[in-house]
This record gives structure tokens, sequence and C-alpha cells, in this order.
């Protein structure tokens, strides 16, 4: 590391921390967010190749939340995500499945009085899905519709910006299963990595 860059890495550490006894609290708010990422079921990476490369956007992540104080360094969050994957077949079909995640999370600050605060969380939830079969030159399409069960837990970072603007890292893992196939599996299990960027009031 050059002296430039070990002079940039002393000033954050000293900005971090310089908020701890000002900003004593400063998560212990409401806040709205929106989430950006990547989620991969295990049994749709199952069906590539250990050397397939696969584009980010293949299983691309979105979804919004609401964070609540309830007691100390303890918040309560719900989130509704959106995910979709599709593929196409040998017989010129694509595939298509659609999952929409609504969350209940306790999510756990480790340090709450700083501007850089992990936490872990832990949740379960409600996830929709919705395949369909279409021709890829055809308009019909046949549908199918199933209700799953999942817990997940995750940890993660959450970094404040300004006064009432923060922003996330974190990694959460699904575990996820439906009461019917949908195109691929019934089992949806695997890893999200997503980043958030909320509002707090």
């Amino acid at each position: 590391m050059n002296i430039r860059g070990l002079y940039i890495l002393l000033l954050s550490l000293v900005w971090l921390n310089s908020a701890r006894a000002d900003d004593s609290g400063m998560f212990d708010k409401m806040s709205i967010g929106l989430e950006f990422g990547t989620w991969k079921p295990n049994n749709l990476r199952s069906t590539e190749t250990p050397f397939t490369i696969s584009p980010a956007s293949k299983y691309f992540y979105f979804g919004s939340s609401v964070m609540s104080p309830i007691s100390g360094n303890l918040q309560l969050r719900t989130t509704l995500g959106y995910f979709n994957y599709h593929k196409n077949d040998e017989t010129s079909r694509k595939k298509t499945v659609c999952l929409i995640p609504v969350l209940a999370d306790l999510k756990y600050l480790l340090i709450s009085d700083s501007r850089l605060s992990p936490y872990v969380s832990y949740g379960a939830g409600l996830y929709i899905g919705d395949d369909r079969f279409s021709q890829i030159f055809s308009s019909s399409e046949d549908k199918n519709t199933a209700i799953g069960y999942g817990l997940n837990f995750g940890t993660g970072f959450d970094l404040l910006i300004t006064e009432n603007w923060a922003a996330g890292l974190e990694f959460r893992y699904h575990y996820l299963r439906f009461s019917d196939v949908l195109i691929f599996t019934e089992d949806y299990s695997g890893p999200k990595i997503n980043m958030t960027v909320f509002y707090l009031f």
C-alpha cells in the first residue's frame, strides 16, 4: 500500500469512529430501502457446467424494504422482492420462473453507535412462485402458480452516508421449498447477495 492509500485509510477510520459519541443510536430510526443484487438458487446453477460463467443479470433480484426499531439494537425488517429466471430448451421453448418473496426478519446490529454498523439477521417468509412455458416464436404459453415457505439468515453491514441516507451490503441464504414443481424444481434454496440504499426518518 502506498502513502496515499494509507492516508485515505487512516482518514476513513477517523471519520467512522468520530461519529460514535455524537451519533449514538443513529440507526434507531425507521427506514425505507431499495435492494439490488444476485440470487442464485442451487438447483438452477446445477444445470450449468462448473466452467460456465453466467451474467449477473441472469439471476438479477430487486426489492423494497421497511425497517423499524424494536428495542436496543434489534430491528424488524419487512421485504417485498422480485426474482426472474429464464432458459431456452432444446425444443425452442422458453421456460420462465418468477419468485416474489414476502419476508419478515429480525435484524440485530452488532454495533449501533458507529457510521459502519455490522449485523446479523434471521427471518421467514412466504414465496409466491409463477412459471411459464412459451414457444419462442409464439404468443401462447402455459402458466402455473405455487406457494412456498422458507427461512433465511444472513449477515452484512450498513454505512451511514448522511444524517438520513445510508447504504448496505448483505449476504443472505434462503432455505425455500414449494408445494409443487416450478419448471425446474420445487427447491429454490440458495444464496443471495445484494446492495441496499435506504432513507432514514
